[in-house]
């Protein structure tokens, strides 16, 4: 029902809520797609005790299915530089940690750019800012998203403190001391609204590529604006482990 309920509200891309994912329009999408018959009996006071509470586990699970797609994504990138870049030499750590950043940064701007749960997440930001404080739904769907975001951010801590392991790298030390956790806690909510904000710009003004010399000899490389985002906080919050010297371990 769940899995329905998002293709449905997918389908609408509604920018006035979810009252169109209501019981009939799943019972029928289901029946269409799958040939299963479901009943109003069958759900009512039984699995959801109103039809907004279905509501507001459609949207849950619509936030949760983008951040599994965006948390995918970083995973396979990490793990094809991981396993093409010398990480035994400094250098070689600092242009895998570089590599990182801009290609998980382009791919997480392509998954959200692409995705239509994308877009209704923002219908559903949308619809959240049009409705007045003190209504139900509001609360409801603030709730709802708020889990989906906690979600995304467990899954991307788990993510990035990995990668950050393995990539020879360490939180810096003068921010952070040795508390890994807070470093990649705000790390990933950095990167996320780094991402989001400059979604916003580039769907206004366009996605050029930025073009600069950050090659490993210095040749020319194409940055996304989410990407060179990214690079500039890894630079921000990380450094190369095993250096004393903070100036050194730099990156």
């Amino acid at each position: 029902m769940l899995t329905a309920g998002v293709e449905v509200f997918t389908d609408l891309i509604p920018s006035v809520g979810g009252e169109r994912v209501n019981y009939a329009n799943v019972f029928r999408h289901l029946e269409d797609t799958t040939g299963v018959r479901v009943t109003y009996g069958s759900v009512h006071e039984r699995i959801w005790d109103s039809q907004r509470d279905f509501q507001v586990d459609v949207v849950r699970r619509a936030v949760s299915q983008l951040v599994e797609h965006t948390t995918a994504g970083a995973e396979q990138v990490a793990a094809e530089i991981i396993a093409n870049i010398d990480l035994k030499s400094v250098e070689g750590r600092r242009e895998a940690a570089k590599e990182c950043a801009r290609l998980i940064g382009d791919a997480n701007a392509a998954a959200l750019l692409g995705s239509p749960l994308s877009r209704l997440q923002r219908a559903i930001s949308f619809r959240y800012a049009l409705l007045e404080e003190g209504n139900p739904e509001r609360d409801e769907l603030m709730e709802a998203v708020t889990e989906g975001f906690n979600l995304a951010e467990d899954s991307f801590i788990s993510v990035y403190g990995t990668m950050i392991s393995a990539l020879g790298l360490r939180p810096r030390r003068a921010i952070f001391g040795d508390d890994e956790t807070a470093c990649v806690r705000v790390l990933t909510r950095l990167g996320r609204s780094i991402v989001d904000g400059a979604l916003i710009v580039t769907s206004v003004a366009g996605n050029e590529p930025i073009v600069l010399n950050t090659g490993p000899n210095g040749e020319s490389q194409e940055w996304s604006l989410p990407a060179l985002g990214a690079w500039s906080l890894v630079q921000s919050l990380l450094e190369i482990d095993g250096i004393d010297n903070p100036l050194e371990g730099r990156l």
